[in-house]
């Protein structure tokens, strides 16, 4: 019986059967066999997804909450309200701890309405707590109907009594914790269905292969499991292992939100921007908008800016002052240059033809190279292959070691410029450069009906025929 303080000698537990109550406190003596106590993390046991807390675990830190979720648990259910009257004082806190570790949050409270009135004065009690703390209306709220006093023929009209005044507030997601040993078991559980249902049932020893009421929701198979080993908290803990997603379909780490929750818009938090989707959650990853416009947000969702973005196969991504990822030429350092694509993706080992016909080269590094770059490079490569011709793509450059051997001896670059549209002698051979920077080869027309060609080994035909 939860409703007893648990020695540390011994848990005397009936083995079907929870109480959560923190008031109306009573004393039971059981004769069953003690339900063993174990650590979570023990593979032995069932799969520990969900832990649920009341005042009792008020002494748990966010360490303890760290720890269970390196262990693997995804949600802690907390409560929040019971009765008229009775709030639980840190649950608020052990909200904002849960969350801190990467916690889902879901939260109960214990019913012991019997009437369609004190039904809605206790969801009023659960009301209050939501709304002055801002808590999401995507929150996933149980009714815990474990006490006598909701024994009565009238328990499903009750519950959905209180269901209704949480649903004029908005909050409608909602599940039913109870047990088999419950007398009107079914009747509160035909307000959510089955698959909704978190339900409470302790085997002596749980074990993994050895799963109880697999149709539920979740179910809760232990109160005497311990936080893994090094814990602040050396108390026990209820853990439950969920089936279906049901205690998944919540709010995630973004229990609290304003009392608007903001839908496709930016929202400024300190320094940080955020911008939240369709479902109310802050986004991460790239986000496309307007005319071409890029912007990434990180895994913490917050919005990069002034920082680079190594993404998907190497590609380099700057976004600038404004969030925004940038195109076209972008200066920094010592005189350094770079250049994004309409894509935003920066330019390696590539030219680009910028601004007035202007046409630059970009290095594996994604710097413009320069003249005297181009001199270092050039000339180690042709001392290493004399007598080499003007290679078919220049661009070759930088794509493979072999291909730095097979450039063209003759080259200008002025201001990391080169050369195009101009005819260049190299000794008895002419060549002609297009608009790209790059020897052409076959035929070409200029001027007044004048025709020329040029070979796969870009020299000008003289004195001979092409075919």
């Amino acid at each position: 019986n939860k409703a007893t303080s648990v020695a540390s000698s011994a848990v005397n537990r009936q083995a079907t059967t929870t109480k959560k109550s923190d008031i109306n406190l009573t004393t039971v003596t059981a004769s069953t066999p003690e339900t063993d106590v174990w650590t979570i993390g023990d593979t032995t046991r069932p799969r520990v997804d969900v832990v649920d807390v009341a005042s009792y675990q008020s002494a748990m830190t966010q360490s303890d909450y760290n720890k269970l979720k390196a262990a693997g648990v995804k949600t802690v259910i907390i409560k929040t309200t019971e009765g008229t009257g009775y709030t639980n004082p840190v649950a608020l806190a052990q909200a904002k701890m849960a969350n801190a570790a990467g916690l889902n949050v879901d939260f109960y409270h214990y019913a012991t309405f019997n009437t369609a009135d004190t039904a809605q004065m206790e969801a009023t009690n659960m009301a209050n707590f939501l709304v002055k703390n801002n808590v999401s209306k995507k929150v996933l709220l149980f009714a815990d109907m474990e006490d006598a006093k909701t024994y009565i023929v009238n328990a499903t009209a009750n519950l959905n009594t209180f269901w209704s005044v949480l649903n004029a507030l908005g909050y409608t997601n909602h599940g039913v914790y109870t047990s088999n040993t419950y007398l009107y078991r079914d009747a509160v559980i035909k307000t959510v269905g089955q698959s909704r249902v978190w339900r409470a049932q302790y085997p002596y020893t749980p074990s993994a292969n050895n799963l109880w009421n697999t149709d539920d929701g979740a179910w809760q198979f232990s109160s005497t499991a311990l936080l893994p080993s090094g814990s602040d908290y050396t108390g026990y803990i209820d853990v439950s292992i969920c089936y279906n997603g049901l205690t998944e379909d919540s709010a995630g780490t973004n229990t609290f939100s304003t009392p608007n929750e903001f839908v496709n818009q930016y929202h400024w938090e300190g320094n940080k921007l955020y911008f939240y989707g369709s479902n109310g959650q802050p986004i991460t990853g790239f986000r496309h908008y307007g005319n071409n416009k890029l912007e990434y947000y990180g895994s913490d969702h917050a919005q990069y800016r002034n920082r680079y973005l190594t993404a998907a196969n190497n590609q380099l991504y700057y976004f600038g002052s404004n969030g925004d990822a940038i195109t076209g030429l972008r200066h920094y350092g010592n005189n350094k240059l770079e250049y994004y694509g309409t894509d935003h993706i920066q330019y390696r080992n590539r030219f680009a033809t910028v601004g007035n016909n202007k046409l630059y080269y970009f290095g594996s590094n994604g710097d413009a190279i320069s003249k005297s770059q181009a001199d270092n490079q050039i000339a180690s490569s042709t001392a290493a292959t004399p007598n080499t011709k003007p290679a078919t793509q220049v661009r070759l450059m930088a794509t493979s070691s072999a291909a730095m051997k097979i450039k063209p001896i003759t080259y200008k670059i002025q201001s990391k410029q080169m050369t195009r549209n101009q005819y260049q002698w190299q000794g008895n051979n002419l060549y002609y450069y297009g608009n790209d920077g790059q020897p052409i080869t076959g035929l070409r027309h200029y001027s007044n009906n004048k025709l020329e060609y040029y070979g796969t080994d870009h020299v000008q035909y003289r004195n001979r025929y092409a075919s």
